[in-house]
């Protein structure tokens, strides 16, 4: 019995091929747009095929990552797994820090590097196989940072509960758009309600006008993502 876990679409597509990187290849970058919800799953032994645990017991869990790596062919979709742990759940976890986000989503990007090999003594004094070392690099979705960033630039205000009874006139929210308030700051962002926008201050519309202007760079590169050169 198993104790690993998969997304729906994981169960019925069979899974991606697994992200690898040839010995010594150093330099080889791997990534590009996350396709599906990370999921997480007990490592298991590469012989044995036993689930791995901790001398506690407890499972040693890594988190499997999906990538549209390359363009989709007639026999290849293109897409490739990351199996997050040991130093790579290292890197990755620097990257995501690096952007202040906790772990890795799906329409976000990431790609992982091949930067050298660590020799490995195993406990009878013997060499093992050499560590892959790795770094990362991660983007996350543009719409969410969009999203985070517009609600703390609003200082987390909210729309009025949507009461039929309220009277919406007096609100910029509900005036006809012929007679919404003229534009102080910039343009405002389709995800920002006329009332958040109104009630901030021009310097607030500045930034956030700015902010978006900024977040069609992402989207653009995403369109041409297997031509563009790596990230790092």
């Amino acid at each position: 019995m198993t104790s690993a876990v998969q997304s729906i679409e994981d169960f019925f597509a069979g899974g991606a091929k697994a992200a690898k990187f040839e010995d010594r290849a150093y330099g080889t970058v791997i990534g590009g747009e996350i396709v599906a919800d990370p999921v997480m799953r007990q490592q298991r032994d590469y012989e044995t095929d036993e689930p791995m645990t901790y001398p506690d017991g407890n499972p040693m869990m890594q988190m499997l990552v999906t990538v549209q790596a390359v363009p989709p062919t007639d026999d290849d979709d293109g897409q490739r797994t990351f199996y997050i742990r040991g130093q790579l759940k290292s890197a990755v976890g620097e990257a995501l820090r690096k952007v202040g986000v906790k772990a890795p989503q799906r329409g976000g990007r990431l790609w992982v590097k091949y930067v050298s090999d660590e020799p490995v003594t195993l406990k009878n004094g013997k060499r093992g196989n050499d560590k892959k070392i790795h770094a990362a690099k991660y983007e996350p979705p543009a719409q969410a940072t969009a999203g985070q960033f517009f609600d703390e630039q609003a200082g987390n205000m909210h729309l009025p509960p949507d009461d039929p009874a309220a009277d919406r006139t007096s609100s910029p929210a509900w005036r006809p758009a012929e007679q919404q308030p003229a534009t102080r700051g910039g343009e405002r962002p389709d995800s920002i309600p006329s009332a958040v926008w109104e009630a901030m201050s021009t310097d607030q519309q500045q930034q956030i006008a700015a902010a978006a202007r900024g977040l069609a760079g992402p989207a653009r590169a995403q369109a041409s993502r297997f031509t563009e050169e790596p990230p790092f």
